[in-house]
């Protein structure tokens, strides 16, 4: 059933077109006396002040840089590619012998259900589910190491790209830094990706990425 709601809203405004008429009385009017009036005290008016002219923007002198690409092909960004594949490895295999561990525990309670008694059987498929609780846990710790050392080695990355363009600024005098990405028709005088790489290189041949200890 559908209920239908009507809302009214009206609004009135009453006047009277006629006012009542008051007779005035008789009266003797009373002797006017001069008021006496104290001198206004003088007021300060502020003096205009004239606004400073804008400093002038300097001319914007463009340099362009691809930053991703520095950041992948430079000494350090490959150094590090190859210590994270090496330290992902290490994590695979041990996810891979507790995968293991956690199947044959799961073939076995399965051949242990039609021998044991229900209460035994509850606790042993309790033990077994928190195993795979702990083996969740562990992959998701193993993931957030991952992630953090591979942040915290491509942050160095990111300060020698700073490092090496502020040198470069220095020296060809531009005052603006645009990611070649971002650049329709990048002109190719303009573009400092290589020499970015270079000073990058030259200052951060490697980075070292080191295991946390097991806690």
């Amino acid at each position: 059933m559908m209920v239908r709601v009507l809302a009214l809203l009206a609004g009135l405004l009453l006047a009277s077109n006629a006012w009542a008429q008051v007779a005035p009385k008789t009266t003797t009017p009373a002797p006017v006396v001069p008021k006496t009036t104290t001198p206004a005290a003088p007021q300060v008016v502020p003096k205009a002040t004239t606004q400073a002219p804008a400093t002038p923007l300097p001319a914007a002198i463009i340099a362009v840089v691809d930053v991703a690409q520095v950041r992948a092909n430079s000494l350090a960004a490959k150094d590090i590619q190859r210590q994270m594949a090496a330290i992902q490895e290490v994590y695979s295999t041990e996810i891979s012998k507790i995968e293991d561990q956690l199947r044959a525990q799961e073939q076995e309670l399965q051949r242990q259900q039609a021998i044991l008694a229900a209460d035994a059987f509850a606790a042993r498929r309790r033990e077994f589910e928190a195993a795979v609780d702990r083996a969740q846990r562990l992959v998701e710790e193993r993931n957030r190491t991952l992630d953090r050392l591979f942040s915290e080695a491509m942050g160095k990355v990111t300060t020698a790209i700073v490092s090496a363009l502020t040198e470069l600024q220095r020296e060809r005098g531009f005052n603006l830094v645009l990611d070649r990405n971002a650049v329709l028709v990048p002109a190719a005088a303009l573009d400092l990706t290589a020499d970015t790489q270079t000073r990058v290189d030259q200052r951060l041949p490697s980075v070292a990425v080191t295991l946390p200890p097991e806690r």
